[in-house]
């Protein structure tokens, strides 16, 4: 199906990107269906029509399907040293950062998910025991 009459351009401007990309739009009946260019970086995705926002969507790209490098700890300290501030350490080095580096890019969810089952089964039979009637002594 077509626009309709008097329908803009779309655009969406994408984070980390200084110029709006073109929207596919298909119409299907009253509907719209947008497609647009992959994103590259996490933040906010801003689709125009002419003068008037049609709306913001919030990204986030998971670590395995983007093609992101994280920026080298020099690398970094430069930027911030150029832009007036002054680095007080660097953790790369710590044991946080070595865990953080082995995490990136997995999907942890499935596992947290059954931690809070775990938790949740733990918290019934603690709770089951503790509100059992006390039993009268035999004697």
């Amino acid at each position: 199906a077509e626009a309709p009459a008097g329908a803009s351009a779309v655009f969406v401007s994408l984070p980390g990107e200084t110029r709006p990309r073109p929207v596919t739009v298909d119409w299907r009946g009253a509907r719209p269906v947008v497609r647009c260019p992959a994103a590259t970086r996490a933040g906010f995705a801003t689709v125009t029509a002419g003068p008037d926002t049609l709306g913001q969507v919030a990204l986030g790209v998971p670590g395995v399907e983007s093609g992101l490098r994280l920026q080298d700890p020099k690398a970094w300290a430069a930027r911030l040293t150029a832009a007036g501030l002054t680095v007080a350490g660097d953790l790369t080095g710590t044991a946080a950062a070595q865990a953080g580096r082995r995490l990136r890019g997995l999907d942890l969810s499935p596992w947290f998910f059954l931690l809070t089952v775990a938790v949740l089964l733990l918290e019934l039979w603690v709770g089951r025991g503790a509100g059992a009637p006390a039993r009268a002594g035999s004697g």
